[in-house]
């Protein structure tokens, strides 16, 4: 990028952070009087602007109805734009990781925010791809401490698709897969800090993979029952004829 104009982004930001900080102190009543919706409408134009901070305060002020009625709904909406920011900045490593902790904060609110919909479709279409695209693309991260932290979110990724798709139906047959997947990738992962989490994944995948193994077994003596009900009324009735 062109340092004239990196330079006069770095400009515009800090004028949006300034923005931030006014509507903040606008917000709390610090040093100025308190004027509560002058406040939200100057940290709105910072979010607007694509300050992350900003942002992530119109994710509080909703999901803790902070002077607004609360609103999952525009919770959701300011967690997309936020996304879609970082992703179009996310090109070292650092942007990267710093990507994939948003993307499992998000995985986290639409799960207790029951988006049985969008969640499994944001984990399958969005993160995992992310992660596997990432993961392919760069072999240093099995020998870059730094990259291989990626390794870590791909097998997250993995657990959060796992755990959306069972939240919209138990008849899911990606669980033995992923399950294998994330066991490959656990035994390349350098960094022993994240392997409690990765168990913690391997757990619940593997108790996911019983409870559907119980769901099909289920259903499978159900069936079977259907038929022996249906076998013996068809008997009835040939001797009845």
């Amino acid at each position: 990028m062109d340092k004239s104009l990196e330079k006069n982004i770095k400009e515009i930001e800090k004028d949006f952070y300034q923005t931030y900080l006014s509507g903040l102190a606008y917000l709390g009543g610090v040093d100025i009087e308190k004027d509560a919706k002058k406040g939200l409408t100057l940290i709105k134009q910072a979010a607007e602007c694509g300050l992350e901070v900003a942002m992530r305060k119109m994710i509080e002020i909703y999901l803790e109805g902070i002077l607004v009625k609360k609103s999952l709904i525009i919770a959701k909406e300011w967690y997309d734009r936020l996304i879609e920011e970082k992703e179009e900045k996310s090109n070292t490593v650092d942007e990267m990781i710093s990507l994939f902790e948003l993307y499992d904060e998000y995985c986290n609110f639409l799960n207790k925010a029951r988006y049985y919909v969008s969640f499994p479709i944001f984990a399958k279409e969005k993160m995992l791809p992310m992660a596997e695209r990432y993961v392919n693309r760069n072999e240093s991260v099995y020998w870059d401490p730094k990259e291989n932290t990626i390794l870590f979110w791909l097998c997250k990724s993995y657990y959060w698709v796992v755990f959306a798709e069972m939240q919209l139906d138990a008849n899911n047959y990606h669980a033995k897969e992923y399950s294998e997947l994330i066991k490959i990738y656990k035994k390349s992962i350098i960094d022993d800090d994240y392997l409690p989490i990765i168990n913690e994944c391997l757990e619940y995948v593997e108790k996911a993979k019983t409870f559907w193994n119980e769901i099909d077994l289920f259903l499978k003596k159900e069936r079977s029952k259907k038929e022996n009900e249906e076998n013996k009324n068809n008997k009835r009735k040939l001797s009845h004829k």
